[in-house]
């Protein structure tokens, strides 16, 4: 696993992880964008206390649901860690499905995770290819925090979500193995940092698949 730049002297706390991969039509990835300030438009976290996780479907295309499980927290520097976490997955699936025409993504992340956000972005958009189906995201919790950084970590599970081809809409013939057991579903673990505009963006995200330990966490 790459060291989480933003977290200074922390130890990571997913060894073993894998770095964020290039995508292909066969491949995933877990990446983030652009260090602009300007916010981009997603759910946002439940501030209230009790009881378990909010769930919230989030709609990017008619075919596309994203079903996020917030956690409730009373404390809004953490509840902002876990959403940038949360809206970097979402505006890089929307800038997918939007075919190029939806940029948040780039709002929300920094360094590094600009090129790698974009690449994986506009690589689907060289192949043409899109997704559909759901996916969901939970288990999200802030794993550590050292002044501006801090650690973030989601479970996902990508078992209904399909490739497809975007000109037709059609799912393509030959399925990634991500789109099945057991790497569909994974942990994902991500620094954060806090800019002096006080508003927080990834730059650095990794993710275990299983059988990893710390994927078997994810396991429902």
């Amino acid at each position: 696993m790459r060291r989480l730049i933003a977290l200074g002297t922390l130890v990571a706390l997913c060894g073993g992880c894998a770095a964020p991969r290039p995508f292909t039509p066969g491949d995933k990835s877990a990446a983030g964008a652009s260090g602009s300030s300007s916010p981009a438009s997603a759910p946002s976290p439940s501030a209230s206390a009790g009881g378990g996780a909010r769930s919230e479907v989030v709609t990017l295309s008619p075919d596309l649901d994203l079903v996020v499980q917030w956690p409730r927290t009373r404390d809004t520097k953490r509840a902002a860690m876990v959403k940038v976490l949360v809206d970097y997955y979402v505006e890089t699936k929307r800038a997918v499905v939007s075919g190029g025409t939806e940029e948040g993504y780039k709002y929300l992340v920094q360094d590094e995770m600009s090129r790698v956000a974009y690449d994986w972005v506009q690589n689907f958009h060289d192949n043409s290819r899109s997704l559909q189906g759901k996916a969901r995201l939970y288990a999200i919790r802030v794993k550590a925090v050292v002044g501006v950084g801090a650690e973030v970590e989601m479970c996902v599970n990508e078992a209904e979500l399909r490739l497809t081809d975007a000109e037709t809409g059609f799912p393509v013939a030959e399925q990634p193995s991500w789109t099945r057991p057991p790497e569909s579903t994974y942990i994902m673990v991500a620094g954060v940092r806090q800019g002096d505009d006080g508003r927080w963006r990834v730059k650095t995200a990794s993710h275990a698949t299983l059988p990893h330990p710390r994927a078997k966490e994810c396991q429902r």
